[in-house]
Formats: C-alpha cells, structure tokens, sequence
C-alpha cells in the first residue's frame, strides 16, 4: 500500500490519486501524481523527509499545494522545489496562515520511482529557519570548531587537499563543516559522507539535506539564494559556535567579505600564482582576501612573492608552508586486483605519467608535445597516462585528441578519468617510471609530491612555481625555458640510464620537512593568534539574516477592487453612534517590525510626548508595518497613529501601513507628526485614499502633521481639523535649547547615507570631504542596507562604523565632540537634541519640507562638492522656528481645563491624564 510508505504525525492519509503500485515502486501517470493529506488540527508549518531509494533523474519537480479551512487548492498557495533523489532529504514550510490539508505532488511527469519512506510531521514553536538549516550539520561537544571552504568537489587538486584537511582536523576531535563554493559533484561528496563530515553547497541547496520554505504574504514563497542564503547559512555556523574558517585556493575569496562581516577568523590557503588569477578571472577574489583574510598561506616563497606583486596592499599576515604528503603510500589491498587494460595499458608497461585537469596550464598540450618527440627519438615502447578530464572544455578536448590521432599515438597515449579508488591511484602511481610535471604554472603540486614519494624521476619545467624547491639539490630534473625537445631528450637519457643518479637521500630529507600533519597542526594552531582583521561592523551580533521584512508579515495583499469593496462595505454600515472608548490607549507604532532605526528614534519622541500627556493610562502597542491579530479588535479604543510618512496620494499602492481585515477597527485615528510619502507627491490623492483617509481619521480631535505640505494635502480632501507642529521629534528644540547648540567645528564627525536613495559619486565624495576635514569620521548604520551600500562605497577602515543601534548611536552623541552631516533626517534630528551641531544633506522631500516650516539646517545634495567643506570650517548657529502655538494646541485639547467646550470630551472621559 502507497500509505505503507507514509508516515504522518498529527495527521492522516486521505486518498491518492494518479499512482499505481507497480512491485515494490510507484509509477506516476497522467503528470499528475497527487497524495493527499489532512491534520488533526490547523497547523503552522510542517517537516517533510523524504528518501528515495531508486529513480531514473536526479531531481523531482515536487510541489505542495495548501488550504486553509475555507479555501480550496488553488496555484497561488503552493511550495515548489527539487527533490533530490540520490539522498535523503528534508524540506520545512512554514505557511503564513493556518493550513487543514495538504496535497503532495511528487512529480510534473510520469516516472517511476522506489520510495523508501516519507515522513510528515507538524513543525512546533521551536521551529524556525535557523533550527531547520542546523540539521544540516552534525552536533557535539567539541570546544574547537573549524569550517573549510573548498571552491568545488571537483576530484581535482585543491578540493582533494580540502577533504584531506577536513579528514585530519576530524581525527583530531574537532568539529568539521565544509561549505562548497560552486556545486560540482565528484566522488569527493561520497568520500564526506563516508566520513560523516557535513557539506553544505552555498550556490545549490538541491544538494544540502535540509532546506526551509517560508510562505509569505502577497502569495509569495521566501527561497534563501545567493548571499542572502550565504549569510544565513554563516548565521547559524556562528550561532551553533563555529568561528574559524579555512579557505581552500583564491576562488575562496568570493566568500572571505561575507566570513569577515560576520566576524570569522580567516586562514586562506593560495595555491594560484598570478598568471592564473588574472587569466582565470579570479583577480577580485584574491583582493578580497588581501583584504579580508587574517592569515594569507602560500606553499612557497614563489607563489607569495606573485600574490604581493599583484596586490601591494595586504591587511592580514601572510605566511608560507607547503601543504606536505596527504597520501599514505600503503596499499590496503591487493594490487593485483586492479585492472588496467581497460585504459589501453598494464603495469608492466613503461610508464610516463602525469595528473591534472586537463588545461593549458596544466600543460596537456606540452606533455603531448613531449610524448611526440620522444616517440620518435627512442626505441622503447612507452605509454604516456595523464590521470584526469578536460573540466568540460570541449574544444581543447577536441584539438588534443585529434593531435593524438594525428600523431600515430592513440595505442600509446591515455587519458583515464581521475581514478576514486586510493588503492587503485596508488597501485598506478607505484609502478610509474617517470613522472613528467608540464605545468606551465602551478605552485606546489600535490602530485610531484606523491611522485617523489615514492621515489619516481621527476622532470618538470623550470620558474612553473614550487616545482623548483621540490626538485632542487639534484632532487629532478628542471627544464628551462618550457623546451619539450629537451624534456624528452632528458627522459630519453633516463630510459637508457645515460643519467647520473639523483640525491634520493635529498628526497627523503626534503619529504621529511613535509610531513602532511605538521602542515595541519600549523593551520590548527594558527587559529591561536590573534585576529588581525576585524569587521567593521559585525553582522552576527547586529543583524540577522532570518528576520523578514515587514512587507512580509502583513496579511496576504489584496487587489485594488478587494481593497475598494473593503472601503465601501465599512462606509456603507458606519452608523454615528456614541463610543465607550477602553481604557488602554492604542498607540500606532511605526518601530515594531521596521528594518530602520529611524523609526525608534521618532517612536521614542511621540512615546514621551503621549505619557506626559496621558500620565496615568495604559498604552497598547499596535505596530502599523507588520500584522498584529490584536488590531483586529481595537474599534474602542482611541488610537494615536505615531509620526512617520505614512499618508500616501494612493493608499492603495502603499505598504507602509498594515491595514487589518476588520477596518472598522482603525476607525477614530488621531495623528500625532505624521507626514506625506514623496512618492507620486506630484500626482492628485485618489479617490481611494480620500475616502480611507477621511473614514480612518477621526473627526473629533485636532490632528497634527509634520509639515505644512502634509496639512494643506489633508485640507484638500476635506480634513481640515489638522496643524503643522513639525516633527514630534524637534519639540525640544526650543529658542533655549539652540543657543546650546555649538557654532564652530567639532573634533569628530557623524555622517549617514540612505540605501534607499543613493547616489555613490556623491555620496563618495561627502565621505572624502568628512575625512578631510575632521580627526574622526563615525557612520552611523540607520537601515537594513546602510552598511551594504557603505562596503560598495568605500574601504571602511578608514571610519568607524555605529552598529544599528539607537543605544549605540546615543553613547556617541553622549560622550563625543562631534557634529552631525548626513543623509538621515531623523540621525541629525536626534544629534540637534542632544546638542550637537548638524546639517542634513536632503535626499527626499521630507527634510526640504521640514527646512521650509522650521529652519532645519539642510544642505541639497548637488551642493556638497562646492559648499560642504565651507560649511564645516564656518560658524553657524542653530535657529529652530517651532510652531509652538500649534504643538501647544494640540497637546491642550487633552487637559481637563479644555473639556467642556471639546466634542473630544466623550473620548478621553475613561483616560487618566
């Protein structure tokens, strides 16, 4: 039975459909097969594990289809995604409301597949992204903890160190994970998972175990991809105590910003020279770790000296230690059992060898060139092997086998995959009887080493890189100036024993110095000193990856015309009818759920105005970005909307503000600094938005806005109970106040930007002008992609970064000489009030507003390359024209002495002022 294979927690199987059991399988038909599932009760999320034993693809294209108690499937409520047939998998959703039945559909395609078994079970309070994500990776209670990121699984050079290195750090008890850079998959996977040593792919989650589906508002499914996944997966690396990480070859360098910024102390290993990171394309890669890395290893003098030449500037130390001998020359089984005529040769065959990816660098084409010459000027049967593939270059591949062709060589000359069996490479390796390295460019191949290892001639091409230490002190053969006439001149000699002996006792002590773990026990105390790099801003501690934007927590977005019936339907049956207000005052709060700290520093303002007015009541915090269920019952209770720019010409189109479905419930709004959104500022307000606006706002107290824009805007759509108080917070900011305010030059500078506005050659050249002209720069982080912009800018460790934080933003604005010159209103705003001398630069239309009804000191932003260096090395004195008659009345119409003649008084008749 197909439910045999189910196992469902909370739950039960209802029906399938469009599968038949065929044997022991399961055989789709119609390109629809459906299984159905229902729960015991309403659920948030659930875990689906799957483990397929048998299938002719690699991915299904499975897609879990949602309902609520009242709804039917549709398109719109589904999760889609890959499952991965060849392991076993795990896939969390986490649905954005209450969901009663689920209709899993494996696959868009008749197949046939062996289910080993599927389990469904009901995700808990505990469940998140986080926990789900640290599935991935094996827990214990070992202190030290290490990642290592190789660039692929390629079975190649680098990645095999990498695994060699993982391997090692396990047996000495330390917890491993391994983080794959691009997902090419050899055998290297299967030899990690033999090992039990965890691999996450950064670039493919297809591969990883356990991936998490969080379904959001809008119909939308969140998908963690691209940095955004890289974060989140360093997120949990960090929060479950990982802190070290080892990148393996430049190409790691795509990831060392994302490591530094969430502060791990890195080691990067460079086995590229310059030639190969200019040609390949990974010149920023390496930068970035000039940048970034805290400790830079190269295995020889020759492979540092490349990387310095190519980057003069190197924040971290950089250090050289060849990588040693990682394979042990024992052979675990017989030799004899390893067949090699199936790649056209036998180990009793005269054997030159090479191995490698097949490429230019590597030197195909040169040990061909070499195979040819020596064909012809020696009688000796020879069969040349290269070990390894063409990397997908199908072009190379082509000329290659056709010069083979050419060449008479094609019974002689063998190109065999790289070989996954350790015994067999090793029983290859051992009867070898010259081992040609025709790099062109390589700094420490691994593979001359294993050859020397076992005590095989060695030629190989003078300057490549690290070949010459190894085969220095008559350790080899070096050949100069790439000349293949002269490599297989010298190997013709070798064959005949025309040669003088090598040092074999040189090799052996030279072997000796290279001991595979002395080299992991020098990276493992590495790890001892101290951090050189530090992050100018932890995003660890300051920011987390998880948390969703409010756009994504509000309810599910309605059209136009569901907003419209909405509207109509509340107008329709709204009856004027004498309210008992509850006692608790809703305050409408605009820093619950916000990504930009902007909106606390305003809250924290109109928070201390409402308890100085309302001194004895009860708040209740509703917040106006995110959804709330609570904001679904507040129809008596009198609400304060919170200063921000919340009034949009179309509310329709806006996001700003969470609108619950029971809209009555935002009827009888007072404002308190609220101001107009720029957006489509020049357009006329809809009808939308008239009829919201004058339905949400109560008709009974006098509303106060922010700007005199804001109040004319209002009065046009026949709101004219309404005053221009400025901004709640600049009350403060009284004639006596100003005169406190500094009128020369601070020490220090605080400055801003807006990721939301940016304009980089301006904003670039602000920063250079702050630099110029004070002893200390500080920025200050004020929204979620501040601190993205500010990296894409400049190199920060010329400023000193403010973390995200109004109680950090406070400690400077305490305790520093400093003036305040920046983009974010609200961060200048909060410097005048703590008595500091400010200008903000004006990137939108609140602060030119705000400048016209107060005098707030602004600067536009075309002007600062000509007039913000005058400004900072002139006096200037702070004036603040408050309308403190308008403030004044709007704080009044709540006094008990006002109440007899106000319509306001059956409002406030509970409240305890």
């Amino acid at each position: 039975m197909i439910n045999d294979k189910l196992s469902i927690a909370e739950g039960k199987f209802i029906r399938v459909e469009n599968i038949i059991e065929k044997e022991d399988s399961w055989q789709f038909i119609k390109n629809d097969p459906q299984i159905f599932i229902g729960f015991e009760k309403p659920i948030k999320g659930a875990r689906f594990t799957f483990e397929i034993e048998k299938a002719n693809i690699d991915f299904l294209n499975t897609v879990i289809y949602f309902r609520t108690e009242n709804n039917n499937f549709s398109e719109q409520n589904k999760v889609f995604f890959q499952l991965n047939t060849k392991q076993r998998t795990n896939h969390e959703i986490y649905f954005f409301e209450d969901v009663c039945e689920i209709r899993l559909d494996i696959h868009d395609a008749d197949e046939i597949i062996k289910v080993k078994d599927i389990t469904i079970e009901v995700l808990d309070d505990h469940d998140n992204v986080m926990t789900c994500l640290k599935k991935n990776i094996n827990i214990s209670n070992n202190e030290e903890k290490i990642v290592l990121l190789s660039h692929d699984l390629s079975g190649t050079g680098a990645p095999i160190l990498a695994y060699n290195i993982a391997k090692s750090l396990q047996q000495l008890n330390k917890d491993v994970v391994v983080l794959v850079g691009q997902s090419t998959v050899s055998f290297l996977l299967k030899k990690y998972r033999e090992s039990n040593i965890p691999v996450i792919f950064l670039d493919d989650n297809r591969y990883n175990y356990s991936n998490a589906h969080v379904c959001l508002n809008y119909n939308r499914i969140k998908e963690y991809t691209g940095d955004e996944y890289v974060n989140i997966i360093l997120e949990m690396l960090r929060n479950e105590g990982f802190s070290n990480v080892i990148t393996n070859t430049v190409v790691g360098g795509k990831f060392v910003k994302n490591l530094k910024n969430y502060n791990f102390k890195i080691i990067s290993l460079i086995h590229e020279m310059k030639t190969t990171i200019e040609l390949y394309g990974f010149y920023n890669y390496g930068k970035d770790i000039s940048i970034y890395s805290d400790y830079i290893v190269f295995p020889d003098e020759t492979v540092k000296n490349d990387f310095e030449n190519l980057y003069k500037k190197i924040n971290g130390k950089c250090l050289i230690r060849p990588q040693g001998v990682y394979l042990n020359k024992k052979i675990e089984g017989n030799k004899n059992n390893f067949d090699f005529s199936n790649y056209g040769f036998s180990l009793d065959d005269y054997i030159i060898m090479n191995s490698g990816t097949c490429e230019l660098r590597k030197g195909i084409d040169l040990f061909l060139e070499s195979a040819t010459i020596l064909k012809n000027i020696c009688d000796r049967n020879i069969h040349y092997v290269w070990t390894g593939n063409f990397g997908g270059n199908r072009e190379l591949e082509g000329w290659i086998r056709n010069q083979i062709k050419k060449s008479n060589l094609e019974s002689n000359f063998h190109i065999i995959p790289f070989i996954e069996n350790q015994d067999e490479y090793k029983t290859l390796l051992s009867n070898v009887n010259i081992f040609w390295s025709t790099s062109r460019e390589d700094p420490f191949p691994s593979v001359v080493l294993e050859a020397l290892n076992y005590n095989i001639t060695v030629i190989g091409f003078k300057n490549a890189g690290g070949i010459n230490t190894m085969l220095d002190n008559n350790r080899g053969y070096l050949i100069s100036d790439f000349n293949v006439a002269q490599l297989a001149s010298i190997s013709k000699q070798i064959i005949e024993a025309d040669t003088d002996e090598l040092d074999y006792n040189s090799i052996n002590d030279f072997l000796n110095t290279l001991k595979f773990k002395d080299y992991i026990d020098f990276l493992s105390n590495t790890f001892n000193y101290q951090e050189i790099v530090k992050p100018s801003l932890d995003l660890f501690k300051w920011k987390k990856s998880s948390k969703l934007h409010y756009y994504e927590l509000q309810l599910p977005n309605k059209t136009y015309e569901e907003k419209e019936a909405q509207l109509q339907y509340v107008i329709k049956n709204n009856k004027k009818r004498r309210i008992k207000y509850a006692n608790d005052i809703v305050l409408l709060d605009t820093a619950i759920g916000s990504d930009n700290v902007g909106d606390e520093i305003i809250m924290s303002y109109c928070e201390k105005i409402c308890k100085d007015i309302f001194k004895n009541s009860n708040f209740l915090h509703i917040p106006t970005h995110i959804y709330d269920d609570k904001s679904e019952n507040i129809s008596n209770n009198f609400k304060i909307l919170c200063g921000t720019n919340l009034i949009y010409k179309k509310m329709e189109e806006s996001r700003q503000l969470s609108i619950p479905n029971n809209l009555e419930s935002m009827k009888n709004i007072c404002l308190l600094g609220v101001g107009m959104q720029q957006i489509g500022l020049e357009e006329d307000m809809s009808t939308y938005s008239k009829q919201l606006l004058n339905f949400i706002l109560s008709s009974d107290v006098i509303h106060s806005v922010r700007d005199n824009e804001t109040k004319i805007q209002l009065e046009n759509i026949g709101i004219t109970n309404v005053l221009n108080t400025s901004c709640p917070t600049m009350w403060a900011l009284t004639p006596e106040h100003c005169k406190k305010i500094p009128v020369k030059k601070a020490e220090a500078v605080l400055t801003t930007v807006t990721d939301y506005m940016q304009d980089s050659e301006i904003d670039v050249k602000m920063l250079e002008i702050l630099k110029n002209n004070y002893s200390k720069v500080y920025i200050w982080v004020q929204g979620q992609y501040d601190y993205e912009y500010l990296q894409s800018l400049t190199d920060l460790k010329d400023f000193i970064i403010i973390p995200p934080s109004l109680e950090e933003l406070d400690k400077i604005l305490k305790n520093e000489d400093i003036d305040y010159i920046g983009t974010r209103l609200h961060a200048g705003i909060r410097s005048l009030n703590f008595l500091k001398r400010s200008l903000i630069i004006a990137v939108d239309n609140r602060a030119r507003a705000i400048h016209n009804d107060t005098n707030l000191p602004i600067m536009e932003r075309y002007e600062i390359e000509e007039n913000l260096a005058n400004w900072i090395n002139s006096t200037h004195e702070t004036n603040i024209n408050l309308p403190m008659d308008a403030i004044n009345k709007w704080i009044n119409q709540f006094n008990q002495k006002s109440l007899h003649d106000s319509k306001f008084k059956k409002i406030i008749a509970n409240f305890k002022i």
